[in-house]
């Protein structure tokens, strides 16, 4: 079956019942994700939508997310994802650009380059924000340079600090907060975090061609 022609299963990241929701599960509609369109809140910690999507995705599926900010909170959760899709046989597809289950090997060692050099100059970016903010004290920032930009992506997508603490280093609001990481390349410079692989997504071995990707209880 043709990447064109596989099953496409959508999921993303969202702001849970408002306007952004709407408009991710209209995105993988459009997409043709017939084999169902899943979701988790941007906020919260439970990971119930892309077990759920992990559940029924099968061998030479595709799974369709718009970007990875989109797909998973940091590097190290996508790449653990990405794995679950390998060792499942199946695709990935952010915004127009598709991985077949050939290719997602090289996809996933993409996000494991670089990473303990870009976790330390994401953390002395923000260690420096933090004295900043509390040398200055209170008001609200006008605007973020480029630079300032791209040290809040790389400390949200790492792990190291969540938005509502990046908003207020920064002194900007959470909603732009999220736009600025939503409006981010994620994989220019990818980096994860050294963390504990999540148990429900890792996987020990791949199975075999007929068998589906690992299904979560």
């Amino acid at each position: 079956m043709s990447t064109e022609q596989a099953r496409k299963v959508g999921y993303a990241r969202v702001e849970r019942r408002t306007t952004d929701e709407d408009r991710e599960r209209a995105y993988l509609t459009d997409m043709g994700c017939t084999a169902g369109v899943f979701v988790d809140d941007l906020d919260g910690e439970a990971r119930t939508g892309v077990l759920q999507a992990l559940a029924v995705t099968q061998p030479g599926d595709v799974m369709v997310a718009r970007n990875l900010f989109r797909l998973a909170p940091t590097f190290s959760r996508a790449q653990e994802l990405v794995d679950a899709l390998l060792a499942g046989r199946a695709g990935l597809m952010l915004g127009a650009t598709i991985y077949t289950s050939e290719e997602l090997p090289a996809l996933s060692a993409s996000m494991g380059m670089s990473a303990d050099f870009e976790q330390h100059r994401a953390s002395i970016r923000v260690r420096r924000g933090v004295r900043r903010a509390k040398a200055e004290g209170g008001g609200r920032a006008a605007k973020l340079s480029e630079a300032q930009q791209r040290a809040l992506v790389e400390s949200y997508l790492r792990g190291r600090h969540t938005v509502a603490e990046l908003a207020a280093v920064y002194r900007i609001g959470k909603s732009t907060a999220y736009r600025i990481i939503e409006q981010a390349d994620p994989v220019a410079e990818p980096a994860p975090v050294h963390t504990t692989p999540d148990p429900d997504l890792r996987t020990t071995s791949a199975p075999s061609s007929s068998a589906a990707v690992p299904k979560i209880e």
